[in-house]
């Protein structure tokens, strides 16, 4: 809340004037009676309405008036700048009222309404007259005291003070126990130093079992590889065998296809002798044809058969070229994990 302006009618020497209050610090100057002190009192009694009031109307004059002008700002509102005019009023016929915007107030007894309390939120500690003390170093202690309480609950110092000792003296507990725990911890530590060193020895040992076991498998897989390799390579050489025998299929088979070329054209050049034969003389004696007939059947029976045996020799190359290369793999693994390395067998560096 700040002040914004304030406006006296006919109170006491002043008969209409309006004061603009700067937003830092207004200061009043004058020479005496020239009516400073009026303007502080009719803002106290605003405020505070703790002074009768008739004797601040004006000589001649019926009523006096007080307006106040204040704003609320945007964190005190939660939204923009507001303005509020309150207004004090004491008449000589009895009048004796407070507005708010326009809006009279009653009913609010030798206090200040409660509306105007909480938008102006002051008290007795905000206000000083020109003769009152500028320190509280020449006041009484009680009154300090109670100074000080109208700023601040001092009990609430007090009590924070009282808890904040307890939580010391506990938190010195807890560190005298911890101190007590730790000590017997070391005690403790002490004498389990023989039992760490033996885990220690206990560990290294059990790495060390790790290792051998691991060397052991390692071992028993070459061996295992060894094994494999030398099946591979009986493998290998059957397998070779098998190839020279497909080589002979293969050759028998480009024989019997070249016998079948010539027995189909052999064929063609009988049918077309038939058909002229037909269309010129009674057909001749076909039992040399017949003879090559059959010889032409045996062959293709022949062939048939060098068709499955073909089949049969491609796969076992195919079979061969895997087994090579499964061989080739077997023999480059066998020289990478046997290479340097020691003889399961003989103990000797395999080469």
């Amino acid at each position: 809340m700040r002040l914004v302006a304030i406006k006296l009618v006919d109170f006491q020497g002043h008969e209409e004037i309006t004061i603009d209050f700067s937003k830092t610090i207004t200061s009043l100057k004058g020479p005496t009676d020239a009516g400073k002190s009026s303007i502080l009192r009719a803002l106290r009694w605003v405020c505070l309405n703790d002074l009768g009031g008739d004797e601040f109307i004006r000589e001649g004059a019926k009523k006096t008036k007080v307006i106040l002008t204040v704003c609320q700002t945007a964190k005190e509102t939660g939204d923009n700048h507001l303005s509020h005019d309150i207004t004090r009023i004491k008449g000589t016929s009895g009048l004796n009222t407070y507005e708010l915007n326009g809006e009279e107030l009653k009913a609010f007894g030798q206090g200040v309404p409660q509306d105007i309390v909480k938008l102006l939120n002051v008290n007795e500690i905000n206000f000083q007259s020109q003769h009152d003390s500028p320190f509280w170093f020449n006041e009484t202690a009680g009154e300090v005291s109670r100074r000080l309480n109208a700023v601040v609950d001092l009990s609430v110092i007090d009590t924070t003070l009282s808890n904040i000792s307890s939580a010391v003296r506990q938190a010195q507990e807890r560190k005298t126990l911890c101190h007590e725990r730790l000590e017997e911890v070391k005690k403790e530590y002490e004498q389990l130093k023989p039992q760490q060193d033996r885990i220690e020895e206990f560990k290294k040992l059990k790495a060390a079992n790790e290792r051998f076991l691991n060397a052991e498998e390692t071992c028993n897989q070459l061996v295992t590889l060894g094994r494999n390799a030398n099946q591979l390579r009986q493998q290998a050489s059957l397998l070779g065998e098998k190839g020279a025998d497909g080589e002979d299929v293969l050759t028998r088979l480009r024989l019997a296809l070249d016998t079948q070329q010539a027995t189909t054209a052999l064929e063609s050049v009988l049918i077309d002798l038939s058909e002229r034969e037909k269309a010129s003389r009674p057909p001749p004696d076909f039992s040399s044809v017949e003879k090559s007939f059959n010889i032409w059947h045996d062959l293709d029976l022949q062939i048939e058969g060098l068709e499955q045996i073909i089949e049969q020799a491609s796969e076992r190359f195919t079979r061969i070229e895997t087994a090579g290369t499964a061989l080739e793999h077997a023999e480059k693994m066998f020289e990478k994990n046997t290479k340097g390395k020691l003889c399961p067998l003989c103990h000797n560096p395999i080469r």
